[in-house]
């Protein structure tokens, strides 16, 4: 991501925060949409990501280890 400018570089991260919330990776996602809502310099994206980590953390979902070379079968 280091030919992104910063803003396409957090609408990327919103992204896998996203991803990584549909496969069940609640650490992971967690970990995107903090860096988001921390270091975005776009408003908007920064209050979307405070919503989704907020709302995670208020479905106490048990976490997949945020681990990226899981082998499947």
């Amino acid at each position: 991501m280091k030919n992104l400018e910063a803003p396409d570089q957090y609408r990327a991260l919103a992204g896998l925060g996203l991803a990584r919330e549909q496969l069940g990776e609640v650490r992971a996602a967690l970990a995107a949409y903090d860096a988001v809502a921390s270091k975005s310099p776009d408003t908007t994206l920064r209050d979307w990501a405070r919503g989704r980590a907020a709302a995670i953390r208020a479905q106490g979902q048990p976490s997949k280890p945020a681990t990226g070379g899981e082998k499947r079968s």
